[in-house]
């Protein structure tokens, strides 16, 4: 082939043919090339999930430019390995003093319904203790049903890996499935109640008083529904509002 910065000239006996099926093995092997390299560097390289603030780009003032010298960050394997195994441990330690004292004053188990950003249904079970408050974990129940008997069996797992001795109580919601999921537990561990959550119950007795109409004993009282923690005219507005009211008195 003719290579012009090396005095190099094409041989004249070379078809196009030929020259042509040159150019492509040659692209070939560029491109085996640039894929081999691609994927070595990728071991290297952590991913962030997409919507991830990591990804955007924040300009702080005084801040150091982002390459540090002499820093060699850790690779993708040594952060899902080795370094997530070293933090576990680290926050497990700050943990304990917690739980030492889940003997003495006992735990609450305080659990709640959510959907994160992929709208898969979630259950968080936390404790609440004299020592403070820990996250427990968070369960998909994605393909299950929410129902009492499988809400029963996560939190009795939960108090079995607590140890049922430590807890006291179990708050929820109070929907019918958390009900009967706390008329199971109580009958399970006589000693462990469940309390229905109060914000929860405020917040369904504020949006029944702010609906068209109040129900007494079955008769419709309309005046009911005028009435208002603030003003009577805005009383059909967000319950929200009035609740932040009350928690803020």
């Amino acid at each position: 082939m003719r290579l012009p910065r090396h005095n190099v000239e094409g041989c004249s006996a070379v078809s196009d043919e030929v020259l042509e099926a040159i150019k492509k093995h040659e692209a070939a092997e560029a491109k085996k090339a640039e894929l081999t390299l691609n994927a070595r560097k990728k071991a290297e390289y952590v991913s962030i999930p997409e919507g991830s603030d990591l990804l955007q780009q924040k300009e702080r003032k005084g801040m150091p430019p982002s390459r540090l010298a002499g820093y060699v960050p850790p690779s993708y394997n040594r952060l899902r390995t080795t370094l997530l195994a070293q933090e576990k441990e680290h926050v497990n330690r700050l943990l304990q003093p917690i739980k030492d004292t889940w003997r003495k004053k006992g735990v609450s188990l305080v659990s709640d319904g959510w959907s994160d950003r992929q709208h898969r249904p979630l259950i968080n079970i936390t404790v609440a203790s004299f020592g403070g408050s820990m996250f427990i974990k968070a369960i998909d129940a994605s393909g299950n049903t929410k129902d009492a008997e499988y809400v029963a069996n996560l939190f009795v797992q939960t108090i079995n890996d607590l140890g049922e001795a430590n807890v006291v109580q179990i708050v929820t919601d109070n929907a019918s499935n958390y009900k009967a999921t706390g008329l199971t537990i109580e009958a399970k561990y006589p000693q462990v109640f469940w309390t229905p959550c109060v914000m929860h119950n405020l917040n369904l007795a504020l949006k029944r008083i702010c609906g068209d109409q109040f129900d007494i004993d079955g008769q419709e009282v309309p005046e009911l529904a005028q009435l208002s923690l603030d003003e009577p005219e805005s009383c059909r507005g967000s319950h929200f509002k009035r609740l932040r009211r009350v928690k803020s008195s």
